[in-house]
């Protein structure tokens, strides 16, 4: 998880903000990639909800 991370970036010469953006990227690819594979199903489930039926 990225807490634990957090004190591995702080290099000699401070924050390493390259390492900070890799790592962001590393964690937010797969939400991407699930989020994309999902939309039909995500919005299926917030269109259901929002639709009255009847």
């Amino acid at each position: 998880t990225a807490p634990p991370s957090i004190p591995s970036v702080l290099g000699t010469g401070g924050i390493e903000w390259a390492a900070i953006a890799a790592g962001s990227l590393a964690f937010l690819i797969p939400v991407v990639i699930v989020t994309f594979a999902l939309r039909r199903h995500l919005l299926r489930g917030v269109t259901f909800g929002a639709i009255r039926q009847g």
